[in-house]
């Protein structure tokens, strides 16, 4: 059986649909499977997507994109623009006792 694939704003509605459903009282086990995916699936996407806004999930779908085109992935092009805002400090050194 074919797998599909979710788009990030699917994934982001899922959620806030448990987080409703939670909040009617039902646990949180049975607010999961109501969405149709496994426990573990549900605090996998939570942890990637939980309390984006819809503009923080445009922004990261179109750097994503960008970078899947020049051939680098999602997290390669993230942390080299996050270096690229630090500037030359290089990474942090911790201080010796």
């Amino acid at each position: 059986m074919a797998r599909k694939r979710r788009k990030p704003e699917e994934i982001v509605t899922k959620l806030r649909q448990v987080e409703a459903l939670h909040g009617q009282g039902r646990t949180m086990l049975d607010a999961i499977r109501q969405i149709g995916v496994t426990e573990v699936t549900y605090y996998r996407r939570r942890k990637q997507y939980g309390g984006m806004s819809a503009e923080q999930l445009k922004r990261l779908s179109a750097h994503c994109g960008a970078a899947t085109r020049r051939g680098l992935g999602c997290e390669r092009q993230a942390r080299r623009t996050i270096m690229a805002t630090r500037g030359s400090e290089g990474p942090r050194k911790t201080a010796q006792a």
